[in-house]
């Protein structure tokens, strides 16, 4: 009976619960047959282990939202990373990074198991958390997308590499994303970003009109500077939103402290 409980918890949202179930009925069911004293004992010691756990993560806990922080700001230096290996002018065939993409990947998507615990801890409401959950994630789908368009064709790369408009995403874009990792991490207020990304914006609203005019017949080239301007929105969408959940009224600012700092 205990087994199959153990086994039903594991299932549910409390596995850890059936870890300890487990583990005590091990440690006990291990005892000298008809020895009682030796299986009062061992529940003794794991009783003793439990409590001296929750002692101790009482006085310094493993704080979700400062652990989803650090990952969040993890995630996106990889980002950054990546688009500078994909985008370099120094590059001249597409790097081999396919697999560190769906690494990214998954990271992005475990960020989710943290939105429940970090909202509990910073009186954020849940939808907050999603709504950058679902940037975050758009921001990744976005960015594969322009390096397929980026590649697709040799007339279409040097077409966007000839473009001044184009070029400068390659200094904007991770500055945006290093611009967010100080947010998540240090709380910085700065929020001159989001009027770079705007105005850039709209020098590429700018450049397809133009192009539309100069009959500019590359589909991959079109493609690539919708996506930029897609990529520069929900670059926008992030930090502001990250802006004024950090400023929100009844928030318990956690976003002031270092968390890499409380994480050492």
């Amino acid at each position: 009976v205990t087994m199959f409980i153990a086994g039903y918890l594991t299932l549910g949202k409390h596995p850890y619960m059936a870890l300890l179930i487990g583990a005590t009925l091990a440690v006990v069911s291990c005892a000298p047959p008809n020895d009682m004293e030796s299986a009062i004992t061992r529940s003794l010691y794991v009783l003793a282990g439990s409590v001296l756990a929750m002692l101790f993560t009482s006085i310094y806990p493993q704080r979700a939202y400062t652990d989803m922080r650090i990952k969040f700001s993890e995630s996106l230096g990889k980002l950054s990373e990546l688009y500078e290996a994909y985008f370099s002018p120094l590059v001249l065939e597409r790097p081999n990074l396919d697999d560190k993409l769906k690494d990214e990947l998954d990271t992005v998507v475990k960020l989710r198991n943290y939105v429940s615990a970090a909202s509990n801890e910073s009186n954020l409401k849940p939808e907050v958390f999603n709504s950058m959950q679902t940037l975050h994630r758009n921001l990744f789908t976005t960015m594969s997308l322009m390096i397929d368009a980026y590649w697709a064709s040799h007339e279409g790369h040097k077409l966007i590499e000839s473009e001044p408009a184009l070029r400068d995403l390659n200094r904007l874009i991770p500055q945006a994303l290093e611009s967010l990792q100080d947010k998540l991490c240090n709380g910085v207020s700065d929020n001159q970003i989001s009027g770079e990304l705007r105005q850039k914006a709209n020098d590429l609203k700018e450049l397809v009109l133009k192009c539309i005019d100069g009959k500019v017949n590359e589909t991959q080239f079109y493609a690539f500077v919708w996506l930029s301007l897609q990529m520069l929105r929900q670059l926008t969408d992030l930090n502001d939103q990250l802006h004024a959940a950090l400023y929100q009224k009844g928030h318990r600012h956690l976003l002031l402290k270092n968390p890499l700092q409380a994480h050492k």
